[in-house]
C-alpha cells in the first residue's frame, strides 16, 4: 500500500500580498486633540433673557423680593444672547478599512451673558428700600458625546484624506446657572455682598453631520479639521441647588395697592426651586403688589442646533 506525497514545491503557500484585506489587518488607531467654535442656537433662552416681560420662575432675579418700586418687568432683568466660548475636546478613531473608519468623540463648549441695572430692595423689613447695584448673569456647560463614521471621499493613506462625518449618536449634557449679585452699601457705610443662584442640569440626544480633511506631516502626525452641523435640544433641565438672597419681604400692602375687585385671584407666581423642580418660563405682569402668571408655565430647552468647526492634531499608533 503506497502514501500520497507532496514535493516541497508543491506545498508552498502563495505569497501573502494574494490574500484579500481583512479589516483586522487594515485597523489603524488614532487619537486627536481638539479645539473649535460651537455656535448652538438657544434660541428659546435667548429670546426670554431679551424679554423682561417673561420670567424664568426659577430665576433668582426674578426670585428678589418684589415691591412697587421692583416689579416683575424690573426683576426680569434684561440681557445679551450667550456668548459662546472656545470648545475643547478628544477624539478617539479606528479606520477600518481604506474606505469606513469609526469615531468617539467628546467635547465641552461653555457661554455666558452678563448683564447689570440696579435694584430696589428691603435690607430689613422695617426699614425702607434701597436701590443698589445688580450684577446677573446665565451660564451654560454643554458636553457632548459622539459615536460617529467616516466615510472617505479620498484616502491616500500615510498622506491626506478628505471624507463625510455622520454622527450617529450623540448624547449632550448641560449644566444651567443664573446668578444674581447685590452690592449693598448700609447707612453705617458697611458693605456687603448677596447673592443668590440655581443651579440645574438635564441630558438630550443629538446627531451632526458634515465634511472634514485631513494632512499627514509624518506617519505617526496629523492635522485637520470638521465642519458639521449639530442638530438636537435638551427639553427638560432640573434643578439641583438653589441658594437665596436672604433679603427681607417688603412690608405689608396697604389695602388700596390690590385689585379693587376682591373677586380676582391673584395665584402665586413661584416657589421656592428644590432639587427635582423643572426649569420654567412664563409671560408675568404685577398688578398691584402681586405678580400675575399670564399662562401655563413651560418647560426651559436648551436649542443646540448651529455650526460646529473644529481643528485638530492627531496621533497615529
Amino acid at each position: 500500500m503506497g502514501y500520497a506525497t507532496t514535493s516541497p514545491a508543491q506545498a508552498t503557500l502563495p505569497p501573502l500580498e494574494d490574500f484579500p484585506l481583512k479589516p483586522l489587518e487594515w485597523s489603524k488607531w488614532s487619537v486627536g486633540l481638539l479645539v473649535g467654535l460651537y455656535h448652538p442656537s438657544l434660541e428659546t433662552l435667548n429670546h426670554i433673557l431679551s424679554d423682561n416681560r417673561i420670567g424664568i420662575l426659577q430665576d433668582p432675579n426674578f426670585l428678589l423680593p418684589g415691591n412697587p418700586d421692583f416689579p416683575s418687568t424690573r426683576r426680569n432683568i434684561v440681557a445679551p444672547d450667550i456668548f459662546g466660548l472656545a470648545e475643547v475636546g478628544i477624539e478617539v478613531n479606528l479606520e477600518i478599512n481604506p474606505k469606513y473608519s469609526f469615531s468617539i468623540a467628546g467635547s465641552q463648549w461653555a457661554g455666558e451673558s452678563r448683564a447689570e441695572d440696579s435694584a430696589t430692595i428691603f435690607t430689613r423689613s422695617n426699614q425702607p428700600p434701597s436701590i443698589v447695584p445688580r450684577d446677573a448673569r446665565y451660564h451654560v456647560t454643554i458636553k457632548q458625546l459622539w459615536w460617529g463614521l467616516r466615510y472617505h471621499l479620498f484616502n491616500e493613506p500615510g498622506v491626506k484624506k478628505v471624507y463625510f462625518n455622520i454622527g450617529i449618536i450623540g448624547i449632550s449634557h448641560a449644566d444651567f446657572t443664573m446668578d444674581a449679585l447685590e452690592r449693598v452699601i448700609t447707612n453705617n457705610n458697611l458693605s456687603f455682598d448677596s447673592v443668590s443662584v440655581t443651579e440645574a442640569s438635564g441630558y438630550g440626544f443629538t446627531t451632526r453631520f458634515g465634511a472634514g480633511g485631513e494632512y499627514y506631516f509624518q506617519k505617526w502626525l496629523s492635522v485637520g479639521a470638521n465642519v458639521n452641523y449639530v442638530v438636537g435640544k435638551i427639553s427638560t433641565l432640573k434643578v439641583t441647588r438653589f441658594f437665596a438672597s436672604g433679603f427681607a419681604e417688603p412690608p405689608p400692602a396697604p389695602p388700596d395697592s390690590l385689585p379693587p375687585d376682591p373677586t380676582i385671584h391673584i395665584p402665586e407666581p413661584a416657589k421656592t426651586p428644590v432639587p427635582g423642580d423643572s426649569i420654567t418660563y412664563v409671560p408675568v405682569t404685577t398688578i398691584g403688589a402681586a405678580d400675575v402668571l399670564q399662562g401655563t408655565p413651560q418647560d426651559l430647552a436648551l436649542d443646540l442646533d448651529g455650526f460646529d468647526v473644529t481643528f485638530y492634531i492627531q496621533f497615529h499608533f
